[in-house]
């Protein structure tokens, strides 16, 4: 197995540098552990299996757990959320995430999305086509939420049914599929239509199909546990990821020889 994109994916096509980074150290980190191949970086705490990440502040908290806001460390995004496929910035492939299959119609105006189905919300809701149709149409609806532009080529999203999504362009312009199925966060929309402007939504409960859950945060820790609702929490061998902050380089320098953290970026 290699780490291509089994657990998190890119938030945006401009991502930074760190961002990025981090996301590929977390997903490698989980793959090695899920095939139990070489020595893994998580320590273990009694039986769990726990990745600890120090960052010098935590922008994710600060934007609200919210997917729609930019941060520094838009990686740690794709802890709770997924995006339709993970696209391999590197070759150009696609692997199925919340989707499993995609169709171009004959002129490459319409795209026709098939839902994986079974998979949860993290407070167990079940996920249907109709929460990508949601989050599509309440980025067109506030265009601040739109960041990567997908709406200046989308002309419509539709959920036909619980596990199709249909999108038609106003034109022919397949390389946008990259941003519309690699980029763009699927939100639940029991949770997000009654709240209005997506980008000033504020939570420190994010609910998510990713493989993490948000179990809890103040000012100087975050903590990550599995998501047992998770549509393939049995290849998921970290338990836990703990998020300390540093205020400063030489306090966080010190950390990672005493083992207080695996990871510091």
């Amino acid at each position: 197995m290699t780490p291509n994109s089994l657990f998190a994916a890119p938030s945006r096509v401009k991502i930074k540098s760190t961002a990025l980074v981090f996301t590929l150290l977390v997903i490698f980190t989980l793959i090695l552990t899920a095939c139990g191949g070489g020595n893994s970086t998580t320590s273990s705490t009694g039986s769990k299996a726990v990745l600890k990440v120090a960052a010098q502040s935590y922008d994710f908290a600060q934007s609200g757990f919210n997917p729609f806001n930019t941060h520094t460390n838009a990686g740690i995004q794709g802890l709770v959320y997924e995006t339709l496929y993970f696209v391999n910035v590197n070759d150009g492939s696609f692997t199925p995430m919340l989707a499993t299959d995609y169709k171009w119609n004959s002129d490459n105006t319409q795209v026709t999305f098939t839902m994986r189905q079974n998979v949860k919300w993290n407070d167990g809701k079940p996920f249907s086509a109709d929460d990508v149709a949601f989050t599509f149409n309440m980025m067109k609806q506030f265009p601040a939420a739109d960041s990567l532009g997908v709406w200046s080529f989308l002309k419509d999203v539709t959920a036909p049914d619980a596990n199709t999504v249909v999108m038609t362009f106003q034109k022919a312009y397949p390389p946008v599929l990259v941003n519309i199925a690699g980029h763009v966060y699927i939100i639940p929309k029991h949770v997000f239509a009654s709240v209005g402007d997506p980008t000033k939504f504020l939570t420190d409960h994010p609910v998510g199909t990713g493989p993490f859950t948000l179990t809890r945060y103040q000012p100087d820790l975050a903590v990550y546990d599995k998501n047992p609702n998770y549509w393939q929490a049995g290849r998921v061998k970290v338990d836990e990821i703990r998020f300390p902050e540093y205020k400063d380089n030489s306090t966080l320098q010190l950390a990672l020889p005493k083992g207080d953290v695996d990871w510091a970026g």
